[in-house]
């Protein structure tokens, strides 16, 4: 599967994802990320890291806007079709 980057509701093939440069995670350097592996198919210990995504998150008041749900969700998708695979999800603002 290709790379791919989801950024504001739409999937982009890697060489076509930008983000604006008043991103508050570009200018500030603020945001949160969580690297994330799956392994014979499966994502491993998806809730233990979106638990932290959204700990981390919150406790520099950042709103992630996309449900825990649905992120699950986003990164199961991403991940099928491979049997070992890695994603970086990585979330900043706009303030």
């Amino acid at each position: 599967m290709p790379s791919i980057v989801w950024i504001d509701g739409t999937w982009f093939d890697r060489n076509k994802a930008v983000v604006s440069v008043f991103d508050h995670g570009l200018l500030y350097g603020d945001g949160v990320f969580e690297g994330i592996r799956a392994y014979g198919g499966r994502v491993f210990r998806l809730d233990a890291h979106l638990d932290r995504l959204y700990a981390s998150a919150k406790a520099i008041w950042l709103e992630i806007p996309v449900a825990r749900d649905a992120m699950a969700r986003m990164v199961a998708w991403s991940r099928k079709g491979s049997r070992r695979a890695a994603s970086r999800t990585t979330t900043s603002g706009w303030w």
